[in-house]
């Protein structure tokens, strides 16, 4: 309301004294002959001034208060957001600690079953018959799909919680730390994995390390039989992004996949047979979305796959 009085009041008042000074100009250049008529002009100017005075204070002070409960409501507006972004943050970290106290509980008695099978077979080794020793492994191994797709998923679920954190990320030394924690499958699978002359860059290094550590996964997994997995990744730079690629020497993946692959659950079938859980190129597909970059697929049936996904340099 002060500010609508100020503005009057300034146009009032240099409004008036325009008015009086011009005519009180003319009078001195032209003389009073015409005083009455000048009398008359300046009353006239006066009123006029006066009255568009007012109707400025009037809409200026009407706007101002509607502003003012704009501002009001968007406080409030603000207010509740914070609340419910509040709410959403406990949300989160609530299905966060649920998923961790499930993924436990229902790791525990997978860990008791496997243990269990392990000493039935040690103990009654010499009584049981092919088709037992056959039923077993068949139970150990359904066992331990299930307790890699209850960790993959609890992994999918915490990857909308990481956070973007930008470090130097030495990759030479990141995949030299992940093929030191895959060693035994490497030894097993006799696998073969070649990089050289890979960047350092700014990303995220735990969430680069879960895209590599999948994508390696992925290529061992899906190799094919009695061949030993080849996986090559190489790097070049294209305008402002690293553009990275994965091959291996695998299975390969039909085109009409192609555009499945990156769906959660989604498993290639190949001659009857199922690989993986089905969420690990969804994993990295989340990681390389959040970390602002893009992700597909090259491949033929029968040749191996390329796995292509971007990085912005900055």
């Amino acid at each position: 309301m002060k500010s609508a009085l100020k503005i009057a009041l300034i146009y009032l008042f240099f409004g008036v004294a325009w008015i009086i000074l011009s005519d009180s100009a003319t009078e001195y250049l032209f003389g009073n002959s015409r005083s009455k008529e000048l009398y008359i002009q300046l009353s006239k100017g006066i009123f006029y001034v006066v009255t568009t005075s007012l109707l400025l204070y009037f809409f200026i002070n009407r706007y101002q208060k509607r502003l003012e409960e704009k501002v009001k409501e968007l406080e409030r507006l603000n207010e509740s957001l914070e609340i419910e972004k509040e709410n959403i943050k406990s949300s989160n970290q609530q299905l966060e600690n649920f998923a961790d106290i499930a993924s436990h509980d229902l790791k525990s008695p997978l860990r008791t079953i496997s243990t269990l099978i392990q000493r039935f077979q040690v103990k009654f080794k010499d009584n049981l018959t092919d088709e037992s020793v056959k039923y077993l492994e068949i139970i150990e191994d359904s066992s331990n799909k299930l307790n890699e797709k209850i960790s993959e998923t609890l992994r999918f679920s915490k990857v909308h919680h990481y956070k973007d954190a930008q470090e130097v990320v030495n990759l030479s030394e990141l995949l030299e730390s992940i093929e030191n924690n895959i060693q035994a499958v490497i030894d097993e699978k006799n696998a073969e994995i070649n990089f050289s002359n890979l960047p350092t860059i700014n990303s995220s290094k735990n969430l680069l390390h879960q895209v590599f550590q999948n994508l390696i996964d992925n290529s061992i997994k899906y190799s094919k039989l009695d061949v030993s997995p080849i996986i090559s990744i190489d790097v070049k730079e294209i305008d402002n992004k690293w553009q990275f690629c994965v091959t291996d020497n695998g299975i390969g993946i039909a085109k009409e996949d192609h555009h499945n692959i990156f769906h959660k659950y989604h498993r290639i079938n190949n001659n009857n047979q199922s690989y993986g859980s089905g969420i690990g190129l969804s994993i990295v597909k989340e990681i390389i979305e959040k970390l602002h970059g893009e992700v597909w697929v090259e491949s033929t049936l029968g040749e191996g796959s390329s796995i292509y996904f971007t990085l912005p340099k900055n």
